[in-house]
């Protein structure tokens, strides 16, 4: 009896990263003695109140978010940070799972924050290979809540950047979910009013960390995105200054072709006329007031408004 419990077990954990629930053992008639003689031999182990994980299984994020998913039970689903990491967006990783459910759950744990909402709608909700998780656009404005105006202005062009959502659709979204009162709303109202039908975001996160550079100093945003006749797309341009910002992020110098084509374009542009200045992430993400300092003597030298 204890190698069919064994066997049938493999199989529901197989599909599952590893881990199942205690039901689901009682379930595949495995009788609570054997199931405190795995325990005990660790053959299985305890991951949260009844959800356990075989022996050997490997570990990964899939099975942390499974398990916890088994824990709470119910109709639950990841939501705010988790829902971002699982979608990809530029927010950091919380240390706990955060999931909402319309239930109620009588025991805690410390690793997973649950938040509760009365009712969801599907188109809310969509799926991730065996995760349930919101919508990119509920996700935003669950994040909003607890998101500084630069952060949420860099999560938005991220979505937008990536095209996961729009303008119109995060409208809609405020219009359905985000009523007076709530938290986040005035932010995510702010960040979309200033991206109209046909907005444009920049090309990666280091864009939009430059942008944000400029209005804490200061100094006036330059055009993104610009070609430049015979020479191309150029990341930023002072029409007024001619000059041109060129960022290079972390894979720049992995890519020796592209370092070189760079590198003579900016040769092509100097001789142009145009003032190149070349800033690294490390320049911009912490050295920043040394960069707009540079930026602004650069414009006031080329006879610039800064």
């Amino acid at each position: 009896m204890s190698g069919e419990c064994d066997r049938a077990i493999a199989l529901v954990a197989g599909s599952q990263f590893g881990v199942f629930h205690l039901t689901q053992a009682l379930e595949n008639g495995c009788a609570a003695t054997l199931v405190r003689d795995r325990v005990a031999t660790g053959r299985w182990e305890r991951l949260y109140s009844r959800v356990f994980r075989i022996r050997g299984a490997p570990t990964s994020r899939a099975q942390e978010l499974v398990a916890a998913h088994l824990w709470v039970q119910g109709s639950a689903y990841f939501s705010h940070s988790t829902a971002a990491e699982l979608h990809g967006l530029d927010h950091p990783r919380a240390k706990q799972i955060e999931m909402t459910t319309s239930g109620q759950l009588r025991s805690r744990d410390g690793r997973v924050r649950l938040h509760r909402r009365p009712l969801v709608e599907p188109r809310d909700i969509v799926a991730r290979g065996q995760l349930q998780i919101t919508s990119v656009d509920l996700t935003v404005l669950d994040l909003a809540e607890s998101m500084t105006e630069a952060a949420l202005e860099r999560c938005v062009d991220d979505v937008l950047r990536r095209g996961l959502s729009s303008p119109p659709r995060l409208r809609w979204r405020l219009e359905q979910s985000g009523g007076p009162g709530r938290a986040g709303t005035a932010g995510l109202r702010a960040a979309v009013a200033t991206r109209a039908e046909g907005y444009r975001a920049t090309d990666s996160v280091l864009e939009d960390a430059f942008l944000g550079l400029c209005r804490r100093h200061g100094l006036p945003e330059p055009r993104r995105q610009v070609e430049v006749p015979g020479l191309g797309r150029v990341d930023f341009y002072y029409d007024d200054a001619r000059i041109v910002i060129e960022l290079d992020g972390y894979e720049y110098h992995r890519d020796r072709p592209a370092f070189q084509t760079d590198r003579t374009r900016s040769n092509a542009l100097g001789v142009g006329g145009e003032l190149v200045l070349r800033y690294t992430h490390a320049d911009v993400t912490v050295d920043a007031a040394q960069v707009a300092s540079q930026v602004r003597a650069a414009r006031r030298a080329r006879d610039a408004v800064a």
